[in-house]
C-alpha cells in the first residue's frame, strides 16, 4: 500500500519477509516513509515488487516506522543479491572489522572520453572510471593508526595498495586514523578518521591531482589591465571545454591552481566586455593553432604570463 502523507512524503506499507536489524521477529508489517519525488531524494516504490530496504527511525511521524531515500542502498530485491548474502552472513562473522579503500589520481587526460555524464540526480552514481580519467596508485603505503586505548599501544598498521590501487586489512573494532602520502607535485591528502564496527567495516577513498600553478595578467592591445573577464584553462585538443575558469581581478591578474599535467592553453573572449574584445588564445592568437602551448609536469609553476586580448573588428 502506498499513501500520501501530510508533510510531502509518501507512506509505503511492506509485508516483512526477512528482517536483519531494527525489527522484532513478531513484526510482520512495517510502514516506511520517503519523499514524494526523485528531486527530493524520494525512492520510487512500485506496488507488488520486493525490496531490500535500508532505513532509519522515522521522526515526527505518527505512522511510519522508518524513513529511506535514494541515497541509501535501498533497491529492488532482484538487484540486491550481494547485499542480502552479506547481511545473512553477519551473525557468523567474527567480531573484528575491515578497513578498505583505494588511492587514485585524477589525470584530466586530454585523450580520455567519458562514457557517462555525472548528474546530481543519479540514484546510483556511475563507475568513477567511466566518468573521469584516473591513474591507480599501485604499491602506495596506507597508514592505519588506532585511536583507542593507551597511546603507547597505538601502533600504526602499514598496508600497500594492490595492482588495482585497492587496500584492505582486518582490524579490531574501534576508531582509526587512515592516511596516505601523495606523490611530489600533487595535492596533499587529508587524514581520514573512520569508525570500524564489529562485523562491519570502514571505507576510505583517497584522491589527488597535479598541483601546478599558472599566474598571469590580462591586457588590452593598448597595455591596459582588463578586469572582471573570464580566462579559461583548456586542452589544445578541446579548446571549448574548460578544465578551469578564473575571473581576472581589477588589475587584470588571474591565477589557476591544481593545474593538471600535460599540454595546456589559455583562452579568453572578454565575455563581460564583448563589445570590445574578440576571442583570443594566449598570448595573442585568434585560433588555437597559433596559441602558445604550455607543457606541464605535475606541480610545475608558470608565472608572469602576459595575455593580450585582441580587439573586435569594427
Amino acid at each position: 500500500m502506498i499513501l500520501p502523507a501530510f508533510d510531502g512524503d509518501v507512506l509505503v506499507r511492506f509485508s516483512v519477509i526477512e528482517a536483519f536489524l531494527g525489527l522484532g521477529p513478531e513484526q510482520k508489517t512495517v510502514w516506511v516513509s520517503t519523499a514524494m519525488s526523485g528531486p527530493a531524494c524520494g525512492f520510487n516504490f512500485d506496488l507488488g515488487k520486493q525490496y531490500l530496504v535500508y532505513g532509519w527511525k522515522a521522526k515526527d511521524s505518527f505512522i511510519a516506522d522508518f524513513s529511506t531515500s535514494i541515497c541509501s542502498r535501498t533497491w529492488r530485491l532482484e538487484h540486491a543479491g550481494d547485499d542480502v548474502a552479506y547481511l545473512r552472513s553477519i551473525p557468523q562473522q567474527p567480531d573484528t572489522s575491515h578497513i578498505f579503500g583505494d588511492f587514485k589520481l585524477y589525470t584530466f587526460d586530454e585523450d580520455f572520453v567519458p562514457k557517462v555524464q555525472v548528474s546530481l540526480m543519479d540514484h546510483y552514481p556511475p563507475k568513477e572510471e567511466d566518468a573521469y580519467a584516473l591513474q591507480p596508485m599501485v604499491g602506495a603505503d596506507i597508514q592505519i593508526t588506532p585511536m583507542d586505548g593507551p597511546i603507547a599501544d597505538r601502533k600504526p598498521i602499514i598496508v600497500k595498495t594492490n595492482s588495482s590501487s585497492a587496500f584492505e586489512t582486518v582490524v579490531k573494532a574501534g576508531s582509526y586514523l587512515v592516511s596516505a602520502k601523495a606523490p611530489s607535485g600533487y595535492t596533499a591528502l587529508q587524514q581520514e578518521q573512520v569508525t570500524a564496527h564489529a562485523k562491519g567495516c570502514g571505507t576510505v577513498h583517497f584522491r589527488s591531482q597535479a598541483d601546478g600553478i599558472i599566474r598571469g595578467k590580462l591586457l588590452s592591445s593598448k597595455g591596459e589591465a582588463v578586469g572582471k573577464v573570464m580566462v579559461y584553462l583548456v586542452r589544445p585538443t578541446r579548446p571549448s571545454e574548460p578544465l578551469r575558469q578564473q575571473m581576472t581581478d581589477a588589475e587584470g591578474t588571474f591565477e589557476f591552481r591544481e593545474v593538471p599535467a600535460g599540454r595546456l592553453a589559455l583562452r579568453s573572449d572578454g565575455s563581460w566586455q564583448n563589445d570590445r574584445f574578440a576571442e583570443t588564445f594566449y598570448p595573442n592568437s585568434p585560433t588555437i593553432s597559433g596559441a602558445r602551448i604550455l607543457t606541464f609536469r605535475p606541480g610545475q609553476k608558470a608565472e608572469g604570463l602576459t595575455f593580450v586580448l585582441r580587439d573586435k573588428k569594427q
